[in-house]
């Protein structure tokens, strides 16, 4: 979560890092007192030392109980939860099969994950919490909404002249698969002239500070930064222009929803230090490995929770080496991806990206420096010693790329474009073919 740097502390007072602990003991035990009596708690062999302990101690002693799951719960990753979550896919799936499989009573959705590390999705159940628990601090942490605002996104520059013109004459622009919703919104539009007059003066996103220019009273823009809408943070800082803070809302995904606790590896955090968040979560899982790596810009002075960013996946850092390159030497990064890139061996990271505006004069110094900054991993420099590894590649795709591809994912998926990731890693084979089609340059 992102906050002005000057708001933060570089370390904790005793009271503050007393009141911290005292929320976090209450918030872990509101999980995993419920969830220890679910199928997963009571069967799964990654949590036997834990019910061997608390079966020889006081359980109902808060303390003993906290001191138990310390101590005795091991980190997890996905592999203890796969056999449960299989029994809803089962062809014969049993209500008895499935209820409080890993919290109290049933899920009300399924979530899966974005497989933007080109892996394969994984399934987390989501509960409903209990009515009481809504008006806990936990729930109530996020910033409530401060209004809407248009993403200042390529599509908004490219369909500048339609947008202003739909808002002109108060209709919906012509678009794919609204038909079903177009009656019953063209009721709340009416034409706004006036206001289509001054879009006009003002012009499509370019210029620094274009959405203030839109909209005067904007101070704030609440909206995902991490992971790979990072490639997107510049251009949107630029559209801001400098008096617009940037925050994310919270640190979430598929695994850890807004009710989860987050530890560390490292529990004794200090400024600029960087760790890896292991979750537990009212929906059952019990301290999971999710395999980022954060950096803890300082502590909030209101409750002393870390202020954290986003650094990288645990494993090599591929995404966070093109999006530095591409600040330094190559330009703007629209959107990318990577492919294995086997035409020579060993196959290697093939980056595809797609460059918003002119391409910097030394952009084939991003190979180099993305090659460097992978070499910072060990895992990746022992392989390319021993000659399972190369030097990655860049090439340069189309200008609307990306944003076909989302439209053709749409098409199969039947989903809104709005809801499509592009993958980190890429593993569809047609796709990828597609997108080498679409190749203009390599650096």
């Amino acid at each position: 979560m992102s906050r002005p740097d000057t708001d933060l502390l570089d370390s904790l007072s005793a009271e503050i890092s007393q009141q911290l602990k005292d929320f976090v003991d209450q918030a872990l035990l509101g999980f995993i007192r419920p969830n220890s009596a679910s199928q997963f708690a009571q069967h799964a062999p990654e949590l036997a030392n834990f019910r061997e302990t608390i079966a020889h101690s006081d359980s109902k002693d808060d303390i003993e109980f906290l001191r138990s799951f310390r101590e005795s719960v091991p980190t997890t990753n996905y592999e203890p939860y796969r056999p449960y979550i299989a029994k809803f896919f089962a062809t014969h799936c049993k209500e008895s099969d499935v209820k409080n499989l890993f919290a109290p009573g049933l899920p009300y959705c399924l979530a899966v994950s974005s497989m933007t590390s080109g892996k394969s999705a994984k399934t987390f159940p989501t509960y409903r919490p209990a009515p009481h628990l809504l008006h806990h601090p936990l729930y109530l942490s996020l910033p409530h909404s401060e209004g809407s605002t248009l993403s200042p996104s390529s599509y908004v520059e490219d369909e500048w002249p339609l947008l202003v013109d739909c808002i002109e004459k108060g209709i919906i622009p012509d678009m794919e698969n609204i038909d079903h919703v177009r009656e019953p919104l063209e009721k709340h539009f009416t034409p706004h002239p006036f206001r289509a007059a001054e879009l006009r003066e003002i012009g499509p996103p370019g210029i620094q500070g274009w959405a203030v220019r839109v909209w005067p009273d904007l101070k704030k823009f609440i909206g995902i930064t991490g992971g790979p809408a990072a490639a997107s943070v510049p251009k949107v800082v630029h559209v801001l222009g400098p008096s617009v803070a940037m925050q994310s809302p919270c640190y979430g995904s598929s695994e850890l929803p807004v009710d989860g606790v987050t530890e560390y590896l490292d529990w004794e955090l200090v400024t600029g230090g960087h760790y890896e968040p292991v979750l537990t979560t009212r929906n059952g899982l019990w301290r999971y490995r999710i395999g980022d790596v954060v950096t803890v810009k300082g502590f909030a002075p209101d409750d002393g929770l870390p202020v954290i960013n986003y650094l990288h996946r645990r494993e090599v850092a591929v995404d966070d080496a093109i999006i530095s390159a591409s600040k330094r030497w190559m330009g703007q990064i629209i959107d990318f991806t990577i492919v294995d890139d086997d035409r020579d061996t060993p196959v290697t990271y093939g980056y595809l990206v797609e460059i918003g505006g002119k391409i910097g004069e030394d952009a084939r110094m991003g190979t180099q420096q993305i090659f460097e900054d992978l070499m910072t991993n060990n895992e990746f420099r022992v392989a390319f010693w021993q000659g399972r590894a190369r030097k990655p590649t860049i090439r340069l795709v189309e200008k609307g790329t990306f944003t076909e591809y989302r439209r053709q994912k749409c098409d199969k998926t039947y989903i809104s474009m709005g809801q499509v990731k592009v993958p980190i890693v890429l593993s569809d084979t047609s796709f990828k073919e597609w997108l080498l089609q679409r190749v203009i340059m390599e650096l």
